[in-house]
């Protein structure tokens, strides 16, 4: 079985992440939500959007580190390799550098994150060759169906309603933020079974 999965806020979690950025380049109070979207709506608020696409790029670069994977995607994915026929993949839509900012290269920076962050045992969960970073939403959903994925989990509806009807395609959604879009969601890693398609 073929298991696809996005990158950015379905594997790795940023959430909190923003917020500590943001605070350390003294842009936002100590008051603030400490949410991504708290950040981003804060500083649009105050005419600072490319101050947010700034953070955004060290964040995504030379901050990556900070970041942790989602709640139970470890065990998760543990769960899939147990089963030696199973293969896991990442195919993410990600820009090779910031838009702003020092010019680090996010691809490089999140295979580093996946390599540390993403193995049990010392044994890697995804081999650097099952991991792709696209440039675009539609060079995305080409990489999603040329490889084959029979499931793919994202955390975006957009991405969910392209997947043509042969992929079983699972939104992920911690924060119940769209209830009732997706035939398939999840809020929890461990909600997810099989037998439900």
């Amino acid at each position: 079985m073929i298991y696809g999965f996005d990158f950015d806020n379905t594997i790795i979690d940023y959430q909190d992440i923003f917020f500590k950025v943001a605070l350390h380049e003294k842009l936002v109070p100590k008051s603030l939500n400490k949410d991504k979207n708290s950040v981003k709506s804060f500083l649009n608020a105050k005419g600072l959007a490319n101050e947010f696409t700034r953070i955004q790029g060290l964040v995504y670069g030379e901050k990556i580190q900070l970041a942790n994977p989602t709640s139970g995607i470890v065990e998760f994915l543990l769960n899939l390799k147990k089963q030696s026929s199973n293969k896991l993949i990442i195919i993410s839509h990600k820009t090779q550098y910031p838009y702003i900012g020092k010019k680090v290269n996010l691809r490089d920076s999140a295979r580093k994150w996946i390599k540390n962050k993403l193995k049990s045992n010392n044994e890697d969960l995804f081999d650097q060759e099952n991991i792709y970073f696209e440039s675009s939403i539609e060079e995305k959903i080409n990489r999603i169906k040329k490889l084959n994925c029979q499931y793919f989990f994202d955390d975006l509806p957009t991405i969910i309603n392209k997947l043509p009807l042969g992929i079983k395609s699972v939104l992920y959604d911690p924060n119940n933020s769209f209830e009732g879009c997706c035939e398939k969601r999840i809020t929890k890693w461990n909600e997810f079974s099989e037998y439900t398609f």
